[in-house]
Order: C-alpha cells, then sequence, then structure tokens
C-alpha cells in the first residue's frame, strides 16, 4: 500500500529570485537574541580579564582603604568612569526632551539661528523671512551678483 503525497517544495536558491540574496525581517526577539549573545561574549571575557588579574592590591579612595584583586579594582575603575559620562549625558538628553516638549506644546517653529520663538508661528508676522534667512547667505545686492 502505498500513500501518495504532494512533492515538498524545492528550496529557493538565488537564481530563483533573480540572483538577488534573500533577506527576512528584522524582529524584536531576533535583536534581543543577538543582544543576549552579545552581552554573554562580553561577560566571558570580563570574567577571564578577572581571573588572570588576580593579584590583590592595596586601594584608597577618599580616606578609604582596602586590597581587592586587580581586576575587579581596574573593572569598578572604568565603572566609574562611564557613570562620569553617562550622568552629564543623561542629563543632557532629559534637558533636550524637555525642551522639545515644551516647544511641541506652544506650536513654536524653530528660528534659523537655533532660537526658539514663544508664540505660534501664524502669530508673529515676518516669522518666514526670519527661518530663510541665515547668517550663512550673502545679502542680496542691487547688481544681482
Amino acid at each position: 500500500m502505498s500513500i501518495d503525497r504532494p512533492a515538498p517544495d524545492p528550496p529557493v536558491s538565488r537564481s530563483d529570485t533573480g540572483g538577488a540574496p534573500l533577506r527576512t525581517k528584522r524582529s524584536r526577539s531576533g535583536a534581543i537574541w543577538a543582544g543576549a549573545i552579545t552581552a554573554t561574549l562580553i561577560l566571558v571575557l570580563l570574567l577571564v580579564f578577572i581571573l588572570q588579574n588576580g593579584q590583590h592590591v592595596e586601594v584608597s579612595y577618599l580616606g578609604a582603604h582596602g586590597r581587592l584583586p586587580l581586576g575587579v579594582a581596574l573593572l569598578l575603575a572604568a565603572a566609574s568612569g562611564v557613570l562620569l559620562v553617562a550622568v552629564p549625558g543623561s542629563a543632557r538628553i532629559w534637558q533636550l526632551r524637555r525642551a522639545a516638549r515644551r516647544q511641541a506644546a506652544t506650536g513654536a517653529v524653530p528660528l534659523a539661528g537655533g532660537e526658539h520663538p514663544t508664540v505660534p508661528h501664524e502669530g508673529r508676522p515676518g516669522l518666514e523671512q526670519e527661518r530663510r534667512s541665515s547668517s550663512f547667505e550673502k545679502p542680496p545686492t542691487q547688481d544681482g551678483l
């Protein structure tokens, strides 16, 4: 007794698509998977770094004294450096987002010089002319040059 099954579709090759490579859409779960793999590799490298630099060193900071493995001390110093950069950077991002929300709430249009009007575009005569002219453009001359 034989059962007739439909033949499976042949695999799609580059020649079937005109030579173009097949691409799939990127997904959020794919990005999370790639991020998890990358984070795992970085953690393995950090673990190797700590294990290879296990000599204890004397650390003094603002009156506090202690002994730490060299690898841990260096990683703490690197993390502190990241925080020194991240905190002011985050504050600046927050400041810019807050200004953008305020600008969007008032309906203000930014000017060419970076100034922000306090009234909506329709309420200020001559705003379009101000936006079009900038300090980089030459003023019009009488001879057209």
